[in-house]
């Protein structure tokens, strides 16, 4: 994770990005300190933030992120109302009962219906059948033919007409909310969206109830056709019943949506930008706090060749 320096005698490197976490190293004796306090980042912005001290010897390193601001964070919310309800659940059978397996993403490419989900999702089934939910709420098996990119863990599918109809209740993204929204130095703000297993419930045999659940942090794009996500369960996510909560481990949102909108300034996100689907989350990268996904600049290859 990438770490802003102060110099030793207080002042700092040019304005980092939103998200960015700021280091000093400084010898103070307190072990595994937390503090929250006013700093003066340059002379034209203050934020108040909290600092961890990390301490190694007889130094110590003074951690802290800037945080969104609260009407960046509205505007990501909002934005992301409009586009959220193309993830759908992707779930299996599991001792005769449904079980949730992960999330796909239902939009539209050069006029044609597709679903785009993690490979994993279908290789680690690959002797069982896997399911959505239709409009009527009934189960519908999740077939056709599908074309992988193992390198980047991503697998899409062109939908017939049946599917299509059984997905009518799915507002699905058209071809212009696709694409990158990183400044030059790659950051965007990010968006995970999808159905974390530990969220779903089943309320009788037959019934599922599978919560969604929209979590946002700092996003960078990576070499090699990723984009990188961080992760922290104590920034919480967004509920569609509760407004922000704690966020669940991730597992099951394999597959879901990565949406970003491009930053501006050290702790807001660009007036009147809406989210795009900047990527597929593919892992979860526990010990390094982050939540990794391919591109969509992997996706769209894959969408010109099915349709």
């Amino acid at each position: 994770m990438d770490h802003w320096l102060f110099h030793q005698d207080g002042s700092a490197a040019p304005d980092p990005p939103s998200g960015t976490l700021i280091s000093a190293l400084c010898h103070i004796p307190q072990r595994n300190s937390i503090l929250r306090c006013d700093i003066t980042v340059t002379s034209a912005f203050k934020s108040l933030m909290h600092f961890r001290l990390r301490h190694r010897g007889n130094q110590a390193r003074l951690t802290a992120k800037i945080p969104i601001n609260a009407i960046s964070r509205a505007a990501v919310d909002a934005g992301n109302e409009h586009v959220r309800h193309c993830v759908i659940p992707v779930i299996r059978s599991k001792s005769d009962r449904p079980f949730l397996e992960g999330s796909a993403v239902a939009l539209t490419y050069h006029g044609r219906k597709c679903l785009v989900t993690a490979n994993h999702v279908l290789s680690r089934n690959a002797d069982r059948p896997l399911f959505y939910f239709g409009a009527d709420g009934y189960a519908r098996q999740l077939a056709g033919t599908f074309i992988i990119a193992e390198a980047h863990d991503l697998a899409a599918v062109a939908l017939d007409s049946e599917s299509v109809e059984a997905l009518s209740h799915v507002p699905f993204l058209d071809e212009d909310q696709l694409g990158p929204v990183a400044a030059p130095d790659g950051r965007f703000y990010a968006s995970v969206v999808g159905y974390p297993h530990t969220a779903s419930k089943r309320t009788d045999k037959l019934t599922l109830d599978t919560p969604m659940e929209v979590y946002s942090n700092t996003g960078r794009e990576q070499l090699g056709g990723f984009v990188s996500v961080d992760f922290d369960k104590k920034d919480g996510a967004w509920d569609r019943s509760e407004g922000h909560v704690i966020v669940r481990d991730p597992i099951g949102k394999s597959g879901g949506a990565i949406f970003g909108m491009p930053l501006m300034g050290l702790d807001g996100v660009r007036p009147w930008a809406k989210p795009k689907l900047v990527g597929i989350s593919t892992d979860w990268k526990r010990n390094q706090k982050r939540i990794i996904g391919a591109s969509v600049v992997m996706v769209c290859p894959m969408l010109e060749e099915i349709t």
